[in-house]
């Protein structure tokens, strides 16, 4: 029995010392850097002080993904209430859901795969890299299909990044308020 233990810590590799790696901290964008900030009397709007815990770039990325999601969710919800359904698919936006889950999830299953897999394989690896020190910008994945970016200038790209915040913030909001309003059993459009 003894020379079985003895004969496994043959196969073992001796123990080196490692020196001690050193971390360098990214650099903080600072919230005051940011397009789009709001300011009430002077004092930047941040009742929470979340800019205190968390890097901005973090927060700012987070803010574009739910604006984008959002903007893509009201047109969608609303679209299907005003008539552009899949056909065999006769029930309003807010009916959609329990009617579309089924085995394994169902058609919400896919939606919650491929949502997934475009968050993991994207998203993740982008903000990584934005949080480590990169020098990509928070939201920004080089997708121009439309070449709004092409040729803009500083200023028009600033402008348009404001812009696509403040939809978004709207888009938040608005796509809060469909939800609700169909919740409490206003499900057609326009949910009131």
């Amino acid at each position: 029995m003894l020379s079985l233990a003895s004969a496994t810590t043959a196969f073992q590799a001796p123990l080196v010392a490692r020196p001690a790696v050193q971390r360098v901290e990214a650099p903080r964008m600072a919230i005051n850097d940011m397009p789009g900030k709001y300011a009430i009397n002077g004092a930047l709007y941040d009742p929470l002080g979340l800019s205190n815990i968390f890097d901005a770039k973090w927060l700012r990325e987070a803010e574009l993904k739910h604006g984008r999601l959002c903007m893509l969710a009201f047109a969608g919800y609303v679209a299907v209430d005003l008539g552009l359904k899949l056909p065999d698919h006769a029930w309003s936006s807010f009916e959609a859901h329990d009617k579309s889950v089924g085995a394994y999830g169902g058609a919400m299953g896919q939606i919650l795969l491929f949502a997934s897999l475009i968050e993991i394989l994207a998203g993740v690896p982008g903000a990584n890299y934005t949080m480590n020190g990169g020098d990509r910008e928070p939201g920004d994945f080089g997708l121009d299909p439309l070449g709004y970016l092409t040729g803009a200038t500083p200023e028009q790209k600033k402008d348009l990044q404001i812009k696509e915040l403040k939809n978004g913030r709207l888009a938040m909001l608005a796509f809060s308020g469909v939800i609700t309003q169909a919740g409490l059993g206003h499900t057609e459009f326009p949910y009131l």
